[in-house]
């Protein structure tokens, strides 16, 4: 969170580089302490969330940084893989689907929210699509097809996405 936090606060603040250095020290040790859990494995509700907490606080984090998105992309992917693991062992989620009294209360913050710049969406649907031949086993297709989901789903900012989901819940 103090990554996350000090990246924020040094967007307002583009003159103090010392914010900037410590969302990045902040953001090294939370990788750090994550690769070393994710080494030891996923054995309880309580880890996986954490786990998925900090997969999505990188997540967040990459998306304040100038060179962020391939970063982005691969913690999308670790939020992937320790949902994977936390359904396969059965694990309950803390983290739910948004209901449709959330999604209200979310509007008028993703209003302004700014899109991805598409030349990076562009390219990294480009680049995973030119790795299509190499997928070959179910899991890799899986896999893949997930990647590539992500991808086109960062093409769409965050307010055209909340539209269409209360369009979908009736709203």
């Amino acid at each position: 969170m103090r990554a996350l936090a000090a990246s924020d606060i040094s967007g307002y603040s583009p003159n103090d580089s010392a914010l900037a250095l410590s969302g990045i020290n902040h953001r090294v040790r939370a990788i750090e302490s994550l690769s070393t859990a994710l080494s030891r494995g996923l054995h309880t509700m309580e880890e996986g969330n954490a786990m998925l907490a900090t997969c999505y606080t990188l997540v967040f984090q990459s998306a304040l940084i100038s060179d962020g998105f391939p970063e982005y992309m691969s913690f999308i992917r670790g939020c992937m893989v320790v949902a994977w693991q936390m359904g396969v062992k059965q694990l309950k989620f803390v983290f739910e689907v948004l209901n449709d009294e959330q999604l209200a209360k979310m509007g008028p913050y993703l209003q302004g929210a700014p899109g991805i710049d598409p030349d990076l969406t562009n390219g990294a649907i480009g680049s995973l699509e030119a790795c299509r031949p190499l997928v070959v086993r179910d899991a890799e297709k899986a896999f893949y097809e997930c990647m590539l989901e992500i991808a086109q789903a960062a093409q769409i900012s965050s307010w055209q996405e909340l539209r269409v989901a209360r369009i979908s819940n009736g709203n």
